[in-house]
């Protein structure tokens, strides 16, 4: 049963003002964010704000992209051509419009989230949980029972905030079509500076602890972290969420969660399909920004988004 806070898409409407501001500060990045009214974070309190990072310094080129280092030879071509597709924005001044538009989408889509479904509300509930945790006295095997709903807890709302940023990267490509169709260059541009943290699947992840020598991939670690529902201790929560959500929309799969917790999707299979996926949206960008804001998968997004909100809804409640 659906829960009855939540609210319809079609029925919101944004009441709290909302903000918009610029800011420029050390030149590693460039891009947007969202910050809901009560974030301590947020630099205009009580208002939806959204921000956007270090725009001039992009089309100035004095944006500084970080280096991606991977043993696989195809993702080395990728991260080269990427590079290139970024560092074109310092000679179109005429992109900087476009390219705000489509931040101030995948921000917007952030707002309405936190509106529909109090997706920070929620992100506080495995905290207020193990402080109850701390406070009751119970036997070994109820506290066993808490951890595991516990930790159920955390992998919805992790999945919840996956399906947020998909969601997110979707709404912008949406908005960027019509700029996409007319300019194949511009559209490059718009996939490559989108895309780019995807390319940190394939760099080899850090140690977890002094004594690990395994050497593995970010997308292999990725892959069994949800695979076994792993509790997230190595991994940052929001670097995970952000990793999944670009998985999610590479691939066009919704479902891509539960098909890697089935193992009906090999880590190979899905490392073939995210680099086709990469070179698609290099060699075809108009069409890839086509089929990522289609209305089928915008749909099947929000249908598994409402899912994972309304689960860990229930496993909140169950736990306090």
């Amino acid at each position: 049963m659906p829960h009855p806070n939540l609210i319809k898409l079609e029925e919101i409407e944004i009441t709290a003002p909302t903000a918009i501001v610029q800011l420029s500060g050390e030149q590693v990045n460039a891009g947007g964010g969202y910050f809901h009214p009560q974030n301590p974070e947020n630099p205009l309190p009580q208002h939806h704000t959204i921000q956007l990072t270090n725009l001039d310094e992009l089309f100035a080129g004095k944006v500084v992209l970080q280096t991606i280092e991977t043993p696989l030879e195809q993702a080395k071509t990728l991260i080269t051509a990427n590079r290139q597709a970024i560092g074109q924005a310092q000679h179109h001044p005429e992109w900087r419009e476009p390219f705000e538009q489509a931040l101030l989408a995948h921000e917007g889509a952030h707002r309405t989230q936190e509106i529909r479904f109090k997706i920070s509300r929620l992100q506080e509930l495995p905290s207020q949980a193990s402080q109850k945790l701390r406070d009751l006295d119970l036997d070994q095997q109820n506290e066993n029972a808490y951890l595991d709903k516990l930790v159920d807890l955390d992998a919805c709302i992790l999945y919840a905030d996956t399906l947020s940023e998909a969601q997110a990267y979707a709404q912008m490509f949406k908005v960027a079509q019509t700029n996409a169709q007319e300019n194949p260059e511009y559209a490059s541009f718009l996939t490559s500076a989108s895309l780019s943290p995807a390319l940190k699947l394939f760099e080899l992840a850090k140690p977890s602890h002094s004594r690990d020598t395994a050497t593995e991939t970010n997308l292999k670690r990725l892959y069994d972290l949800v695979r076994q529902n792993l509790p997230i201790d190595d991994f940052d929560m929001r670097f995970v969420a952000n990793q999944l959500s670009l998985i999610m929309l590479l691939t066009q799969n919704a479902q891509i969660i539960g098909d890697i917790q089935a193992e009906s999707l090999t880590l190979e299979t899905l490392q073939d399909d995210l680099l086709g996926a990469l070179a698609q949206s290099l060699d075809q960008p108009a069409d890839f920004i086509t089929s990522r804001s289609a209305d089928d998968l915008a749909k099947a997004i929000d249908l598994q988004l409402m899912h994972y909100v309304e689960k860990a809804v229930m496993l909140g409640r169950e736990l306090l």
